[in-house]
This record gives structure tokens, sequence and C-alpha cells, in this order.
């Protein structure tokens, strides 16, 4: 399992025209900051577990309503980031379903800091892992 971030546009110095072209017309947002965390979760057999998603909002409100209702497994945090409000979240709707009833499962992480906290340690190991 590892967090990555995604941009929603990445701009690119790089363009495509016809060859001899005075001008290219291109266009953009203007904003390349612009970003959501993915957690990407794959197990050792190969089988890839559904991406988990963290927008930039406020946990409860309208961004996080609205990703549940169409169906995006993720939640909202005020940075967008993986941290300790959102872990508890992630186990509960990637890993606890996936473990369920798997006696030897183990998780294989990072460095980073929320991996090595006390309480998400504990909350791995009351699901098995």
């Amino acid at each position: 399992m590892d967090q990555t971030a995604v941009y929603f546009e990445c701009k690119s110095k790089t363009i495509v025209a016809k060859k001899g072209a005075k001008s290219v017309c291109a266009r953009d947002s203007g904003c390349d900051a612009k970003r959501c965390t993915i957690v990407v979760t794959v197990a050792a057999d190969g089988t890839k577990l559904p991406p988990f998603f963290i927008f930039k909002g406020q946990p409860g409100k309208i961004t996080e309503q609205a990703i549940i209702k169409e169906g995006i497994i993720g939640c909202c945090q005020p940075n967008g980031w993986f941290d300790e409000t959102v872990y508890q979240k992630w186990i509960d709707a990637i890993l606890e379903p996936y473990v369920r009833g798997i006696d030897d499962a183990f998780l294989l992480l990072d460095h980073y800091k929320v991996h090595k906290m006390r309480q998400f340690v504990a909350a791995c190991n009351a699901i098995g892992v």
C-alpha cells in the first residue's frame, strides 16, 4: 500500500502542431496545483484492491457527500492527505474487507510517519494484520 498525488491537470511544455505552423493555440485552466491523493493497494498475489481517493475538503461536507454519492471510495481531508483522520476510513473500506478470513495477512509500508503511528498499527492488528 502506498499513496501518491494525482494532479487534475498536468501542464506540458510539449505541443502537437502541423509542421511549419506559425502559431499554436493551447488552453489550460491556469492552475496545475489541483490534486487529490490516491491510496493504491496491491496484494502479493497481484490482486489490485479498489483505489481509495482523498480529496481536499471538509469531512462530512458537500464534497465528501458528492464523492460517496458517485460511488467513489474515499473521503475528504482539509489538505487532501492520508493522515490519522483518514487511515481508519481506508482500513474499514479497503483493507478489512480483503483480509477478512485470512490468517496470515501482513501489510508492507514505507516510513511515512502515519504508517508508524501506534494507533495505525493497533488498528491493523485489530483486524488481524
